[in-house]
């Protein structure tokens, strides 16, 4: 076969995507494990849909180099969304046992328990919008950042929880199936941040139609 004739075909861009998305899945997961998970969980999955979404736009650039020049600039802003998010997570997390112990006592806290059952679903929903938010608003300050992907959220529910179903069905299917957690490593992540822009990308860009979202470009000479 012609070289030049396969490396224009659609085999070898599925392959050339699907090997970039691996490359970014690994340093991802080895950014977490220099920063201890939660040190650099925020910044590093901000740079990882900055370069996914850049893949999806046919962009070429240099991903190692691209990667680690995103998590740095990016690093404190995703850092202050990541303890925002972290303090709300784990608020609603004591507000869930305390109701859960008591919700079949008494009527006030079985109210208190469905309500904060609500509330932690909004919060899911929220937290997968971050990541568009800051492709799509490059200058929101943290605040910003999680008071619209809650307004996006509330406004594509059904898109929202589609994602947000496949992300929990992703991590049963890690649950019953140990042995293929290294998937986790090599591509999982890249791929759910791929299906996450597939799925809200066109919602974006109907809604802001005057916004140029960040790619790879705005980082990088």
């Amino acid at each position: 076969m012609d070289f030049e004739k396969y490396a224009n075909s659609k085999a070898y861009s599925f392959f050339d995507i699907l090997y970039k998305l691996m490359v970014i899945n690994c340093l991802w997961f080895f950014s977490l494990i220099i920063g201890l998970g939660f040190l650099t969980f925020l910044p590093a999955t901000i740079s990882l849909f900055i370069l996914v979404y850049s893949l999806m736009k046919e962009s070429e650039f240099p991903v190692f180099k691209s990667f680690w020049t995103i998590l740095k600039k990016k690093y404190w802003k995703g850092q202050i969304v990541f303890l925002l998010m972290l303090i709300m997570g784990l608020g609603l997390y004591f507000n869930f046992r305390i109701y859960y112990i008591n919700h079949l006592q008494n009527y006030v806290s079985s109210i208190g328990f469905w309500l904060t059952c609500i509330l932690i679903l909004v919060y899911l929903l929220t937290f997968l919008q971050v990541f568009m938010i800051f492709i799509y608003f490059p200058k929101f300050n943290a605040f910003q950042i999680i008071k619209y992907a809650f307004l996006f959220a509330l406004a594509y529910p059904f898109r929202s929880l589609f994602l947000l179903l496949i992300y929990g069905l992703v991590t049963l299917v890690l649950f019953m199936y140990p042995f293929i957690i290294p998937l986790i490593f090599l591509l999982v992540v890249s791929l759910l941040a791929y299906l996450s822009i597939k799925v809200m990308k066109p919602r974006y860009d109907k809604v802001l139609k005057d916004k140029t979202p960040l790619d790879i470009y705005d980082y990088i000479d």
